[in-house]
């Protein structure tokens, strides 16, 4: 007797079930799987990256560039940071300047007759 949900039944001889390529073979509970060799890459996704090295002590605010192969053009910020270090060297170096800048004239104010000093004032 065939049961209500089957369409139909099929009987092939042991002939066609060679010639079809066709095997039976007894249940059993066993793991499958299959082994697939392929070829390609692994790439990560280098916008999660959080690592950043620097020559000063400090943190990184804002990141304009973060994945490598990104389009900058000259002039582009790549990031901007907070150091008090970098902080104070830029008002020490720009203090430097002030009284370099003040010392140079006054230095070729000294190597000039006293007229053509107060000439160029």
């Amino acid at each position: 007797k065939m049961p209500e949900d089957a369409l139909a039944r099929v009987q092939i001889t042991p002939f066609k079930m060679r010639l079809g390529g066709i095997a039976t073979t007894p249940v059993i509970y066993r793991l499958l799987g299959r082994e697939i060799r392929a070829v390609g890459s692994i790439e990560h996704d280098e916008t999660c990256e959080v690592r950043a090295s620097a020559r000063i002590r400090g943190r990184i605010e804002k990141l304009w560039v973060n994945y490598a192969g990104q389009q900058v053009t000259r002039g582009d910020p790549l990031f901007s940071i907070y150091s008090p270090q970098l902080l104070i060297a830029s008002v020490v170096f720009s203090t430097a300047l002030g009284i370099l800048g003040g010392l140079y004239p006054a230095l070729r104010a000294s190597r000039m007759l006293p007229m053509d000093a107060i000439r160029r004032g």
